[in-house]
C-alpha cells in the first residue's frame, strides 16, 4: 500500500485480500530501502512527474524498478520476523521455497491507513 502526497512517500503492508479502509492495520513493508515510518529511500528511483504524478502505476513502477539495495532498519525483526531475517525471506520467495507471503512475519507499525495518511501529510506541512 502506498500513501502519496506532496512531500510524502511511503509503503506498508496489510494483511488480508479485502480492499483496506482507513481503520485498517499497517504493517512494515518488507522491502529494503524502506524506514520503519514506511518512508521509501529514494535512491535510484525515477519519481513520477506531471500527469504521472496523479498515477498510481507509475508510482508502483518507481518503486519495483529501483534498486533494493540494503534494509533500512537495522534492529532485529524490525523489517520483518521471517526466522532467518530480511535476506533469507527474500530469497526463499524468490527461489519458490515459500507458496505464499508468510504474512505471520509481518511486523505492526501500530498504524491504521488513516493514521499513515495523516502522518505523510502533516510530514508534507512540517
Amino acid at each position: 500500500m502506498f500513501v502519496v502526497t506532496t512531500k510524502a512517500w511511503k509503503v506498508f503492508a496489510f494483511k488480508g485480500r479485502q480492499r483496506p479502509d482507513a481503520d485498517t492495520p499497517l504493517y512494515v513493508a518488507p522491502f529494503f530501502n524502506v524506514w520503519q515510518n514506511g518512508t521509501i529511500c529514494v535512491g535510484s528511483a525515477r519519481l513520477p512527474k506531471g500527469d504521472q504524478a496523479h498515477n498510481h502505476l507509475a508510482w508502483e513502477e518507481a518503486f519495483f524498478r529501483s534498486y533494493f539495495t540494503h534494509p533500512n532498519i537495522h534492529t532485529p525483526r524490525g523489517l520483518t520476523r521471517y526466522r532467518a531475517g530480511p535476506f533469507a525471506l527474500w530469497r526463499d520467495l524468490l527461489d519458490g521455497r515459500l507458496s505464499r507471503f508468510p504474512t505471520r512475519t509481518l511486523v505492526p507499525t501500530g498504524w491504521t491507513l488513516r493514521q499513515a495518511f495523516e502522518a505523510a501529510v502533516l510530514e508534507g506541512d512540517a
